[in-house]
């Protein structure tokens, strides 16, 4: 959804900073629980980004509000319960 608003505003996506290097790559953890756990944390994360920030800085375009609106509601909706339900197992 995101490279198709950055197509109709004539924009160029951001590099992939973790694909280039300028990122370090995380490493990885060493159980699935410890796993679902960041994940949780990063849901949470991601949905306050979209809340605090990208939001607000949207608020006069309508279609991109929408897409994060929309981005926003996957992370809370769907991602974050997956990743609670994959940590209760652990």
């Amino acid at each position: 959804m995101l490279f198709d608003m950055y197509k109709a505003y004539g924009v160029s996506a951001p590099e992939n900073r973790y694909a280039t290097g300028a990122l370090p790559v995380p490493t990885v953890p060493e159980t699935l629980a410890e796993a679902c756990k960041i994940g949780v944390e990063a849901e949470i994360a991601n949905r306050d980004l979209y809340d605090r920030t990208l939001l607000p800085a949207v608020k006069g375009y309508p279609d991109i509000t929408l897409v994060m609106e929309r981005l926003r509601d996957a992370s809370e909706e769907n991602h974050l319960p997956a990743f609670r339900r994959c940590a209760n197992r652990g």
